[in-house]
């Protein structure tokens, strides 16, 4: 994809098809939450709007039909019901294929296009339910010029018994309506760029009652006019019961170098910013405080559509002098009004906000940023890590020969070592995104599966707002979904058996994230039938994984459920029960240095519980010494180090080695033998003992001694090397040597 404009709409719509995801979700729990209707439709405007700007025309039209439905629910026409739910979350489905066709991915899945158009057309014989009124005053009013008191009666009737008719559907509260000054300075290659600034204009008064001023002195003369440079840009107000972000959502995209878009809240808004002097009113003005009610905007799409250019012509040709601004209040009369002092009165106030050091409202200042370049960034920081462990070490070395010298280097090394650190967090915290953003899309995945198998399910979602590496995160969410689908598949029951057993019809599954140190913590629960450990053991012993006589605690027989090809179910579902699932989800999340435990109590329920680093790029490690060869062991997988004494080193039959440590004893392996190494020392009293955990496994690890602990950078060995068991990776030391990364859960099996 070498069209950059192309890419930068590629990512703005990835981000709106997963809120619109979620909204349509929540309009089917909520369909009478206008907000949640408007929220939607201002999203399939966009995507519309931004496809015909990169000239994506089929995407547009297959988009604009989708807004023309959603326009009916907006306007109290037609309720959304599961089936429409269905229907719009099948138009994602058909966005995701165009989107897929713009990447070069595949081709377009002609066919999905073609059944949600032919759904949408059932709902065209929906017929409105009341005859419109507005139109015939709107053709009234083309044939007659009323005067302006008979003209704001009406308007105010039908706003009356607009919002009357609109508190009839729509069960959100009224918002409080605020007002905010406007400055709409385009970037001025925006046209050029296929950017409409009228379409911008239009959804900002769709949210309110819109005024805008056009700074006309801006435009040259029509000789030197070049029409694909914006030179007009437009001030003025806004008076809207949205919120601050909603406005923002509109102007975040035309916000950048080379633009000043801006809005900010007033407790006043002026009446009239010298709109009508002009003959330019974009939109009708909102009354003043006087007023019984707002003001209908009067304007037909006729006249809306209108350039302003169209608009300012006619203006001319019926008065050359500007005429007095037209200021709707309740027994006065219209003043007069100076267009350069309201204008430059208008502009002042935003100058002045914007000068200040804390403005009312700061917009989002962001920029978007390739995951090649913030993983390049990431490797030289990881460079930095390691340039700092050397000159750590040639510290020690000149302390040997010169006091005062490595005195010296040694305060800069840690003082350079604090600025490496702070570095270090902040591109771990440029790449941390919320665990949300895959346990969202769980919605969809739910709700599809409880309608094909007739199950009510809830999902639940605690700490989506708890951030894990991008890398991470991304790797998360196969694991996440399969784990998902069992507990839907597996776990929750149909609704007839919960009701015989005493529980809720509807079977309820939470995911939930929190952060413990330097781990992430995910959970999948559900309150279904549970796994029964017996049938387990029974499965296991059935296809010989395990042997009849052997003594597994509970821990241990919910282990077997990742062994390969195992599985307790006699029948094949459409998600499940093939044994190829739990296994592949153990090796993914043992892949990200994370454990993965089952808990399970029979008839109530089961638990999954994953622990995971916060970032794979680099870690805490233990440098130990095992021979002449220096390995590194993930600290956080360490509990502790012991020199054992004679007596608690035991050997038993069957058994091997143990260490006995406060009662507890625990497996020893000598990492020499594994490693085909010849160590120092052979004996567990004269070396070091580390006991390293994963999972619910410990294991003690004989090595010489500990060499140093620090943060490692973690270099992958799959791109060169084939898979080594028991290592997961290298790091480089300070003397430029490398060190193997031990793979804890691979020695623990």
């Amino acid at each position: 994809m070498e069209n950059p404009g192309l890419e930068e709409f590629v990512e703005e719509v990835e981000e709106i098809l997963q809120d619109l995801e979620q909204g349509i979700l929540q309009l089917e729990a909520q369909p009478r939450k206008k907000s949640l209707v408007d929220r939607i439709f201002r999203n399939m405007h966009t995507i519309k709007g931004g496809a015909g700007m990169v000239m994506q025309t089929e995407m547009a039209d297959y988009a604009h039909k989708f807004e023309n439905l959603l326009d009916r629910v907006r306007s109290g026409e037609i309720i959304c019901t599961p089936e429409m739910a269905t229907l719009l979350l099948g138009a994602l489905d058909g966005l995701n294929s165009f989107m897929d066709k713009i990447r070069g991915k595949e081709e377009l899945n002609q066919d999905l296009i073609d059944v949600t158009l032919k759904k949408i057309e059932v709902y065209k014989s929906f017929e409105t339910p009341t005859s419109s009124d507005s139109k015939q005053l709107k053709s009234e009013n083309n044939n007659h010029q009323p005067n302006l008191t008979e003209e704001v009666t009406k308007e105010n009737q039908e706003t009356s018994s607009k919002k009357s008719k609109e508190k009839s559907v729509w069960d959100d509260e009224e918002k409080e309506e605020k007002g905010y000054l406007l400055n709409l300075k385009f970037n001025i290659d925006m046209l050029s760029k296929g950017s409409d600034p009228l379409l911008v204009i239009k959804e900002l008064d769709e949210i309110g009652y819109l005024n805008l001023f056009p700074h006309l002195n801006s435009v040259p003369e029509l000789k030197s006019l070049e029409p694909e440079k914006l030179k007009l840009w437009w001030s003025g107000k806004i008076t809207t019961g949205k919120s601050l972000e909603e406005i923002e959502n509109i102007l975040v995209f035309y916000q950048g170098e080379g633009a000043e878009v801006n809005f900010e809240p007033v407790e006043s808004p002026p009446e009239d910013p010298g709109l009508a002097s002009t003959g330019l009113i974009v939109r009708n003005q909102a009354p003043s405080s006087n007023d019984g009610g707002h003001s209908e905007k009067h304007n037909t799409s006729e006249e809306s559509s209108k350039s302003s250019g169209e608009k300012a012509l006619e203006k001319k040709e019926e008065k050359p002098h500007a005429e007095q601004s037209v200021a709707v209040k309740e027994g006065n009369k219209t003043g007069d009004l100076n267009e350069t002092d309201e204008v430059s009165d208008t502009t002042a106030k935003l100058s002045s906000k914007k000068s200040k050091n804390e403005p009312v409202v700061q917009t989002v200042q962001s920029i978007r940023v390739a995951v090649e370049k913030l993983d390049k960034l990431q490797n030289l920081v990881g460079e930095t890590v390691i340039n700092q462990s050397r000159l750590h070490q040639l510290s020690e070395q000149i302390m040997a020969v010169d006091d005062s010298l490595g005195e010296m280097l040694s305060q800069f090394v840690e003082d350079n070592e604090k600025s490496v650190r702070e570095l270090q967090d902040q591109i771990l915290q440029v790449r941390m995104i919320p665990v949300g953003s895959i346990f969202t899309p769980m919605r969809r995945t739910v709700r599809d599966f409880a309608n094909r198998n007739n199950k009510k399910i809830n999902l639940e979602i605690q700490g989506g707002e708890t951030e894990l590496d991008k890398t991470v995160t991304e790797q998360l969410h196969g694991p996440l979904v399969h784990l998902v689908r069992n507990s839907m598949d597996h776990g929750i029951e149909d609704p007839d058996t919960r009701e015989k057993s005493g529980k809720d019809p509807i079977g309820s599954i939470l995911l939930k994230a929190s952060q413990q140190e330097g781990y992430v913590i995910v959970e999948i629960e559900d309150d279904g039938r549970g796994i029964d450990p017996k049938v387990v053991l029974d499965s296991a012993v059935r296809k010989e994984l395990i042997s009849p006589t052997e003594d597994l605690s509970e821990l241990e027989i919910y282990q077997l459920l990742f062994m390969p090809g195992f599985t307790t179910t006699t029948e094949v579902s459409n998600v499940s029960g093939r044994g190829v699932g739990m296994d592949s989800v153990k090796r993914d999340i043992e892949a990200l240095l994370g454990t993965i435990e089952i808990r399970s109590d029979l008839g109530k329920g089961t638990n999954v519980r994953l622990k995971l680093p916060l970032t794979l790029a680099i870690i805490e490690g233990m440098m130990i010494d095992v021979g002449s060869q220096v390995f590194t062991v993930p600290l956080l997988s360490v509990n502790e180090a012991i020199r054992p004494l004679p007596k608690q080193v035991k050997k038993l039959k069957d058994k091997g080695e143990l260490v006995e440590i406060r009662g507890e004893y625990i497996p020893l392996l000598r990492l020499h033998d594994r490693l085909s190494l010849k160590p120092r020392f052979k004996k567990p009293t004269d070396g070091l003992v580390l006991v390293v955990q994963h999972a619910n496994r410990k294991q003690c690890l004989l090595v010489d001694e500990i060499v140093d602990q620090r943060p490692v950078v973690i270099k992958s060995l799959e791109d060169n090397f084939i898979q080594i068991p028991g290592i997961a990776g290298a790091t480089i030391l300070g003397d430029g040597r490398v060190s193997f990364i031990l793979d804890v859960p691979s020695l623990l099996n």
